[in-house]
């Protein structure tokens, strides 16, 4: 694995059984990379990953992909292994079919749009239900 997908900054918790991890990989936009990245790497056993609990990630991409169609291909590996997908694009730079290609579906509950990362406090609300989706517990 090169230095631009080998991940820098990893934080994995469990809180209300749901595995939460993140990752900054750095580098170039290689967006199809992290996503194998997530699902070689980080949603897997010897990675501390629990079968009985629902695996989600949240991607957020501030401009287009190196490879859209690599993008998407990997993307649908990763929700074919079971992860959930929610795709946040920062700016217009990312477009829209890209976004889409990404997300779990349905892709209109999956996808959310900001101008830069400050609104991110406007959609902290609808992405926890995304998150959440019946998998969180009171």
């Amino acid at each position: 694995m090169d230095g631009a997908t080998r991940p820098k900054y990893r934080i994995v918790s469990y809180r209300r059984g749901i595995s939460v991890s993140v990752f900054f990989s750095g580098g170039i936009r290689n967006t199809a990379a992290a996503l194998d990245v997530l699902r070689t790497r980080v949603f897997v056993e010897s990675a501390g990953d629990r079968r009985e609990h629902p695996n989600v990630a949240v991607v957020f991409l501030h401009a287009r992909s190196a490879d859209e169609t690599a993008t998407a291909r990997a993307a649908s590996l990763a929700r074919r292994q079971g992860i959930t997908l929610l795709v946040v694009g920062v700016t217009d730079n990312v477009r829209a079919t890209e976004l889409e290609s990404i997300a779990s579906y349905p892709a209109r509950y999956n996808v959310f749009r900001i101008p830069n990362y400050y609104s991110f406090v406007n959609i902290h609300d609808g992405l926890t239900r995304a998150a959440c989706n019946r998998t969180c517990l009171d």
